[in-house]
């Protein structure tokens, strides 16, 4: 008898313990809630920190192309520029791993391919360095660099000359305006922006990041080719009013 009422609480006891172990339905809801929640402010901070990391990383890499074509201009002699890709003539994929991210130092050269003392005396302009290429999602701003010129320049894999914005450093290592005929003109001030963005599959021009009044960033370049990194967005003049890449 007293054996048979132990074994009936001790039952008893199992069933309501294993009662105590499990989760409601409403827990589950909300534990499932909470996960829901912390994975979305997850999301969102990998991707601000992405974006931030793009654009701070394709400022250092441009300032670098910048004193590399600075520094091949002065000890040579030879104008110099610092290219960056736009052309979109290519196929998509092409268009997407280098419009407005491949960054390259090309010199002049004449018909035979000799280096020119003078930039109206050259016919191509050729990289005489590995090109580099920005982050994805960050894109070199022309709406907001100034100094800038439209040229072309033959960039590795190709044959054929590919339009794109130029640069230009004379003998003396300062920025001149990159013309046409070669003459160039003495810049007092210039600056070189990018930007976060996407460049979407079929556009021939990226669109801007939500956050690009705050993801940009670039340099200032003094007449005498020298250089002053942006603090901050806010020292970029136009940033906040126009920040469109064209």
């Amino acid at each position: 008898m007293h054996l048979s009422i132990l074994r009936r609480e001790s039952d008893q006891s199992s069933k309501s313990g294993k009662r105590r172990a499990g989760f409601t339905l409403v827990e589950v809801l909300v534990v499932m809630a909470i996960m829901a929640t912390l994975l979305g402010i997850g999301v969102g901070a990998i991707k601000s920190m992405a974006t931030s990391k793009g654009v701070s990383t394709a400022v250092p890499l441009a300032e670098s192309m910048f004193s590399q074509a600075r520094k091949v201009a002065k000890s040579s002699g030879v104008p110099t520029r610092v290219v960056i890709y736009t052309d979109d003539t290519g196929d998509n994929q092409d268009t997407r791993e280098r419009y407005l991210r491949m960054m390259g130092v090309a010199t002049g050269r004449d018909a035979a391919g000799v280096p020119v003392t003078v930039g109206n005396a050259a016919t191509e302009w050729r990289l005489v360095s590995r090109p580099i290429t920005i982050p994805s999602n960050t894109f070199f701003n022309e709406n907001l660099s100034v100094g800038s010129g439209d040229g072309t320049a033959i960039f590795p894999g190709t044959t054929t000359a590919k339009e794109c914005v130029v640069y230009e450093f004379n003998a003396e290592g300062a920025l001149i305006f990159a013309t046409a005929d070669g003459s160039g003109a003495s810049v007092d001030d210039g600056q070189f922006v990018v930007q976060a963005g996407k460049l979407r599959p079929g556009e021939t021009a990226p669109d801007v990041d939500k956050t690009a009044k705050r993801d940009a960033g670039g340099f200032r370049i003094f007449a005498n080719g020298r250089m002053a990194k942006f603090q901050s967005p806010k020292q970029i003049p136009n940033a906040s009013d126009d920040p469109e890449f064209e």
